[in-house]
């Protein structure tokens, strides 16, 4: 099944296990999916993130920009809640909507932080800063603090 977003190309297959979801160059299993629930809960999800960032954005962000990164965050969380469902048993029924709180989540801010500065290396803090309501500041030490926190672990 294609389906498109804001003009973004999906495609979702089924195999033996659920479905398999290609977006963005990328793909991503999702056992024990059926096409139509997945294709529901990335529609939602989608929505529902977009609307969060499109009022700081508008005019800021070109809207292919900001769909590109919505997306991206949406299947990142629905690859994450679907895992978890098969792998904890008082997951098993978690729904997939997308979480308030998972738009402050670390893994958010480094999706925004990474998309805009493989793409605009000289202006991304003050592209993520509008996007993500902090100071270009607070974004440029929360890429350090990251780039500490994983380099602790080499």
């Amino acid at each position: 099944m294609t389906f498109y977003i804001e003009n973004i190309k999906l495609e979702i297959n089924t195999d033996a296990y659920g479905v398999q979801l290609e977006a963005l160059d990328k793909a991503w299993p999702l056992p024990n999916q059926s096409l139509e629930e997945t294709k529901r809960i990335i529609t939602e999800n989608f929505s529902m993130v977009c609307q969060k960032y499109l009022p700081h954005t508008t005019g800021i962000i070109l809207p292919e920009d900001l769909h590109a990164v919505c997306l991206q965050i949406v299947v990142h969380y629905l690859y994450l809640y679907n895992m978890w469902r098969g792998l904890y048993e008082k997951e098993k029924n978690r729904d997939l909507a997308f979480l308030e709180k998972d738009y402050t989540h670390p893994d958010t801010y480094d999706m925004i932080i990474w998309f805009f500065k493989n793409k605009y290396p000289k202006d991304y803090a003050d592209i993520c800063s509008t996007m993500l309501g902090i100071s270009s500041l607070e974004v440029l030490k929360f890429e350090a603090d990251r780039h500490a926190f994983y380099a602790s672990f080499r």
